[in-house]
């Protein structure tokens, strides 16, 4: 969600990394991914977190996700996920309680 342009930058080396710009800006950021024009609302892990809490939930699990081998085995494209996990989760995921 955090980077303003989205997209893995390569530097001399060949290594890739993914930007994090701008984090504690929190608001409205619009980017060109899937579609032209797409409208995301960035947020911290604090705040989303924080917000689930103060809404009476209750944080049971959160994993920040990755493809595991027999995933990489069955959905071939999610590789290239594998290998950049290292710099960054492909997603994170909340389960909650109310």
């Amino acid at each position: 969600m955090a980077p303003r342009n989205p997209g893995w930058i390569t530097d001399a080396d060949g290594s890739k990394s993914w930007p994090l710009d701008s984090y504690q800006m929190e608001g409205e950021r619009i980017t060109h991914w899937l579609a032209e024009g797409v409208i995301k609302q960035h947020r911290s892990v604090g705040t989303l977190l924080n917000k689930l809490i103060a809404a009476g939930f209750t944080l049971q699990h959160i994993n920040e996700w990755g493809p595991s081998d027999a995933e990489v085995a069955a959905q071939p494209a999610l590789a290239e996920e594998r290998e950049r996990e290292r710099e960054r989760p492909m997603m994170m995921l909340i389960s909650v309680h109310r």
